[in-house]
């Protein structure tokens, strides 16, 4: 007997940086029961070096679809999965290379935790600019929409972003897009299109031209320093 595709439930998996969120979508786009995220830690090394240990991650993800499909009693026509781990080290991005090395360039005795900081963002967005220029070169881009939960909680990124990008970036109501996003993937898969896929916004970011113009310039600067190091 065939499936009746038209209340078809996907069950959306993001594997994060620290948590994994498993939720039940309907073909709404829209929760069937609130989802379950579970947090894990990561292990620090004598060394410095950092690791997530494999049992613990295994036993999240069990305890992640456990809560999401308590006491449902519908259906699960697929599972989807996102994960970050391809992206951690920027597999498929520009400038990728496995051994690559980082510096810190132009501190100075006045240099503050804070400039610092801000510095590492400005680098991401850097990065974020370079991957927009391959994309506009290949797509007609009409909106640039931010998704993340530490980009979107920042009160500097976005706006940060806006300017080196030099676009308006909007900020979308809901929160947990990369779920919603391997949703429609899973949707997609099963042949049949989600009713909505369009998220609401809630603000919209508009760029600075003065700074747009300054990180122009710092983004050259950038370019110099990364052919340096790489080689």
């Amino acid at each position: 007997m065939a499936q009746d595709l038209s209340v078809a439930r996907v069950l959306a998996i993001d594997i994060g940086t620290s948590s994994i969120r498993a939720t039940l979508y309907n073909r709404s786009l829209q929760p069937v029961r609130p989802g379950t995220q579970i947090r894990y830690r990561w292990r620090v090394g004598s060394d410095g070096s950092v690791e997530a240990a494999p049992a613990a991650i295994e036993r999240a993800l069990a305890q992640a679809i456990d809560g999401a499909l308590d006491a449902v009693t519908t259906r699960v026509d697929a599972v989807a999965i996102a994960a970050f781990w391809h992206s951690l080290i920027g597999v498929r991005s520009p400038d990728y290379l496995p051994d690559a090395r980082a510096v810190i360039a132009g501190m100075r005795l006045a240099t503050t935790r804070d400039d610092i900081f801000r510095a590492g963002l400005e680098s991401v967005a850097y990065e974020f600019q370079d991957v927009f220029g391959q994309l506009v070169k290949v797509s007609a881009v009409t909106r640039v929409v931010a998704t993340g939960g530490a980009l979107t909680a920042s009160r500097v990124w976005p706006q940060l972003l806006a300017d080196v990008l030099g676009r308006q970036i909007a900020l979308p109501r809901a929160t947990e897009l990369t779920s919603r996003g391997a949703a429609i993937i899973g949707f997609e898969q099963l042949g049949i299109s989600p009713m909505t896929t369009e998220p609401g916004i809630l603000r919209v970011l508009h760029p600075d031209a003065r700074s747009h113009a300054v990180y122009r310039e710092a983004a050259a600067r950038q370019q110099q320093l990364l052919r340096a190091v790489l080689t």
